[in-house]
């Protein structure tokens, strides 16, 4: 009883232990040519070619991006939880033309969002979409998901991986307007320094609306184009089986470490801190 009452008023301050400790790790990338794929994000952003298991891969400054070799492209319609991945640029206007002397290609050209902040979207040669936006450093910055219950899919990983809610915001269902387009509810976490942004399905629907034609919901991430995430614990057993006793889905364990399944069907592997 004593331990019970002890969680509660934990749980009332905001000071409850979630579920494992996690630390955000890696996000994996479904490549038909892994050295084209390394080349690409080492020439254009802050990326440093690394090596990860033996296989080739890259070295962000808060994490690695990890590619599994694949013999047909994936999928890349934005009709799975992952969609995009960022990097932030002091001058978005300068790095902008930086890239296009780059012959990056662009699905967004720079765009004004709100005043003194800009962004734009490329495109990887397996079909990544990469956001690019105002930011203090020129950094690998932030992932955006989507989510079919904002909230309840922040909860999950305030819950189960220990993320916490950027700032002073508040996890609301109230709808967001930006460019004068109703996005639905926002959330917004950090994990590590990566900002961790989830938008509701009812905005990709809107903004997609060619890839969401006859689609009914969120599709798994395995297979897509952008496979997974990856989050980094001190015990990988442990953390299955806290995990699995708190009613999440854990799809496989070895040793490489253990696959589970978030929300919105996100596969997320745990790997061992290093």
């Amino acid at each position: 009883m004593r331990a019970g009452f002890l969680f509660l008023l934990l749980a009332a301050a905001g000071g409850a232990q979630p579920t494992v400790k996690a630390r955000y790790h890696h996000v994996a990338i479904n490549s038909v040519d892994v050295a084209r794929s390394v080349e690409f994000y080492a020439k254009r952003f802050a990326a440093e070619r690394a090596e990860y298991a033996g296989a080739p891969a890259l070295r962000t400054q808060q994490s690695w991006i990890l590619f599994n070799r694949v013999g047909v492209p994936a999928p890349s319609g934005l009709t799975s939880a992952i969609w995009h991945i960022g990097w932030g640029a002091p001058d978005m206007r300068t790095e902008y033309r930086r890239q296009l002397d780059l012959g990056t290609p662009f699905d967004t050209p720079v765009t004004m969002l709100f005043p003194n902040f800009y962004f734009s979207y490329v495109r990887d040669p397996d079909g990544v979409l990469i956001e690019l936006n105002s930011a203090p450093a020129s950094n690998f910055g932030h992932i955006h998901l989507f989510a079919e219950d904002v909230v309840a899919s922040a909860e999950w990983y305030i819950k189960h991986l220990g993320l916490t809610i950027r700032g002073n915001q508040k996890l609301s269902r109230e709808d967001r307007v930006l460019m004068n387009t109703n996005v639905g509810p926002i959330a917004s976490l950090m994990a590590d320094g990566v900002n961790v942004i989830l938008f509701s399905t009812f905005y990709a629907r809107r903004q997609y609306p060619e890839a969401w034609k006859g689609v009914a919901g969120l599709a798994s991430t395995e297979g897509r184009v952008v496979e997974r995430l990856g989050f980094a614990v001190e015990d990988v057993g442990a953390a299955v089986k806290a995990l699995r006793g708190a009613g999440v889905r854990v799809l496989s364990e070895d040793s490489n470490g253990a696959l589970i399944e978030g929300p919105d069907r996100i596969r997320i592997l745990l790997v061992k801190s290093s």
